[in-house]
């Protein structure tokens, strides 16, 4: 087997002459002022002529980590999974062996799948260190608020969150901020700068009432099953009853969703809490909570694990109405992940809430909050281990393209954001997953300044929409702006448009006529 050599800086000079001139077909590069050049006496092709080779090669990414990475993306994003890293284990392995045993090596397919995890087992641990590093030394409070995206994600979010409040103070309701919530309104007096959603407590003799008023006049239903399924389930609710309050009870907490899809949809989660007779010893409370989780978690099933706490709770004679003492309830996941609790949570700590200022609102809290968040969120202070993960988006993103259409709208420079932002929300708002992509290395193929990827991010996030830097294989549908030969080469795993003078209302109409003729199947009419 021969090899292409993808980047030919300096890794790649030290690359050639460790595998010899002689076992290197040429190098790939994705800047175009090498590409079409010779470079230590090999060709220097593009990554397009690249594409129709690298099936016949063995491909060997010689660059930096960093770069390396964005290699890696690339080549992933068009379906090329079988490559390696020069640095750091064919340079070690040739080093150790020598050139003839590093070519058998690596003519085994296996043996390049041991080395590309050998790369990112210790990309990985780097990163790791990386990370404990800085969280070291780094407070959540340095973090700035959130922007972009999850700007957009926050705002819908407390908008529901008012809904709420108002129906709450209709029926004289209290809830309470905790969890996420509680943490920003102390924190960062507002959202925690990766948050997406809104976060209350319920007493159960509320939640009673609630779900009394609720019946019959919106949709309630339980979730019978997680992942994709889940998803699933909410879109298709969400779709029956569009920007209408519709509910959800599952093993954790009856949450509020409202939208038009779960491509554009915002969340409210509410917590049971209970009160205990006065009598009650915590330590046999505590005790029912490992024994309830224990039965829990004999099963996947989400109705079935709901109907053991559900029968927990009934069983349980030392819930009552009132009392001097609260804590989480055991049909709320709080319940099991709070075993750090000792003692009950004083009523007078919880009772009568407070307000406090959240963003630009104000947000039930408990009486006193600053006590109340030991119960809750030990340390709230501290750097949490997922700091910076939206676990909402992320969790959802895995899944939605296996439910929704999606479109991708692909940037070939500042100007194409405008056009494609009407129907971008336009999208949103009738169940197609629509987002934005920024490839830098496709920019810089196409000759643009390093500067114009920059640019482009910093209006993607002022407009608040959801981008990637990298293609999805699998796209339903892809729309460019242009009519170059290199776009419709790229990106001919997708259907595609090529956009010049074309307006946004007409560009609209054109891609849910096509997506109306791409949704084959009669599950898939429903869901979109």
């Amino acid at each position: 087997m021969r090899y292409i050599l993808f980047g030919c800086g300096h890794a790649g000079a030290e690359a050639l002459l460790a595998l010899g001139k002689n076992n290197v077909e040429c190098f790939c590069d994705n800047s175009c002022a090498i590409s079409g050049n010779v470079a230590y006496g090999k060709p220097v092709i593009t990554f397009i002529d690249f594409l129709d080779k690298c099936q016949d090669y063995i491909v060997v990414i010689t660059a930096n980590n960093n770069n390396g990475d964005e290699i890696s993306s690339q080549l992933e994003s068009h379906e090329i999974w079988d490559y390696v890293f020069y640095y750091d284990e064919i340079k070690n392995y040739v080093e150790k062996n020598g050139q003839k045993e590093t070519l058998k090596y690596l003519g085994k397919k296996t043996n390049r799948q041991k080395f590309k995890a050998d790369h990112y087992k210790e990309l990985l641990r780097e990163k790791r260190e990386q990370v404990n590093y800085l969280m070291e030394w780094i407070t959540p409070c340095c973090v700035g608020a959130g922007q972009g995206y999850i700007k957009a994600e926050q705002s819908k979010s407390l908008q529901l969150a008012r809904e709420v409040i108002l129906l709450m103070q209709k029926l004289n309701i209290s809830v309470f901020a905790v969890g996420g919530t509680l943490v920003g309104a102390l924190r960062h007096n507002g959202f925690v700068p990766w948050d997406d959603d809104i976060d209350f407590g319920i007493m159960r003799p509320d939640l009673k009432k609630l779900m009394d008023y609720i019946d019959g006049k919106h949709l309630i239903y339980e979730r019978c099953e997680s992942g994709v399924g889940n998803y699933r389930s909410q879109n298709i609710a969400l779709r029956k009853h569009q920007e209408e309050l519709v509910f959800e009870k599952s093993p954790y907490c009856l949450s509020v969703l409202k939208g038009s899809s779960i491509a554009d949809y915002a969340v409210v989660d509410l917590f049971t809490f209970d009160y205990f007779k006065n009598d009650y010893d915590y330590n046999d409370y505590r005790e029912l909570i490992i024994s309830t989780k224990r039965k829990t978690e004999e099963t996947n099933d989400e109705k079935e694990r709901l109907i053991i706490e559900e029968a927990e709770v009934l069983g349980n004679k030392n819930i009552c109405d009132k009392s001097r003492q609260v804590s989480f309830a055991l049909d709320s996941m709080m319940a099991y992940d709070h075993l750090h609790n000792s003692k009950w949570i004083p009523c007078d700590v919880i009772f009568p809430t407070g307000n406090v200022k959240f963003e630009n609102t104000f947000l039930p809290v408990p009486a006193q909050p600053e006590i109340f968040i030991d119960y809750d969120i030990p340390n709230y202070q501290a750097a949490p281990d997922d700091m910076g993960l939206s676990h909402r988006i992320m969790q959802r993103n895995r899944y939605i393209r296996e439910i929704l259409p999606s479109i991708e709208f692909y940037i070939e420079g500042i100007e194409d954001i405008d056009l494609f932002y009407q129907p971008y929300l336009s999208l949103r708002k009738n169940g197609v997953f629509a987002l934005y992509v920024v490839e830098k290395d496709y920019l810089y193929r196409r000759k643009k300044k390093k500067k114009a990827f920059e640019d482009i991010v910093k209006k993607l996030r002022k407009y608040e929409v959801e981008f990637s830097i990298r293609h999805n294989a699998n796209t339903t549908l892809g729309v460019i702006r242009s009519d170059n030969s290199e776009g419709r080469y790229l990106y001919k795993h997708i259907h595609e448009y090529c956009y010049r003078d074309v307006n946004h209302v007409e560009l609209e109409n054109e891609i849910f006529k096509t997506l109306k003729g791409l949704i084959v199947s009669e599950e898939d009419n429903i869901i979109w």
